[in-house]
């Protein structure tokens, strides 16, 4: 489809918007600090699908744990880790592989509690308690993530802002760091 330009020479309305929709759309990984590791520690994220999250949501609904919210979050947290990243010592600009084993990154799962030391851990939910300084940065952690796959934050970092990102809240949903309501 052609761009069609406004008589004032502007991109029109709807080309405009549909190229921010592509440019949306286009972003499946980002990076994010790992909150109380001061920029050190980061993980690459993935955009999951609404199914992914929807059977991690109905799996942390139908448990008994006092904690199943959180649960729920640090199940998020680990599926959608790609790799584990930490800040080059050489260029503070840039990150590295956190480590590898066997070819694979080191994600929140069962390489990185080999690596770290932690043989009674054994779940993507228990590593990613144990890296994050206390459950509210999960919590928190969680909340950044899904705002990001959703699509209503705003990175500021290009502008020289924080590397993570600001939110700027579309909605009331995130107000709560309960997992939204699944339906069938």
């Amino acid at each position: 489809m052609a761009k069609k330009q406004s008589p004032n020479g502007k991109m029109s309305n709807a080309d405009r918007i549909r190229a921010k929709r592509e440019e949306i759309a286009g972003e499946t990984t980002e990076i994010f600090d790992i909150p109380g590791y001061d920029g050190d520690l980061a993980a690459r994220y993935r955009r999951m699908e609404w199914s992914e999250i929807q059977k991690v949501g109905e799996r942390a609904r139908a448990s008994k744990h006092p904690q199943k919210e959180l649960h729920g979050q640090a199940d998020i947290i680990a599926a959608a880790c790609v790799e584990l990243l930490v800040r080059s010592e050489t260029n503070p600009e840039e990150y590295e592989r956190f480590g590898e084993v066997e070819g694979e990154p080191v994600r929140f799962d069962h390489n990185l509690c080999q690596i770290m030391g932690w043989g009674d851990i054994k779940t993507g939910r228990e590593t990613v308690r144990a890296m994050f300084i206390n459950d509210l940065a999960v919590s928190m952690h969680h909340q950044v993530i899904l705002a990001w796959m959703s699509g209503i934050a705003k990175k500021i970092h290009e502008d020289g802002g924080d590397p993570n990102f600001g939110m700027t809240m579309q909605s009331e949903e995130l107000d709560s760091p309960s997992l939204p309501e699944m339906t069938t």
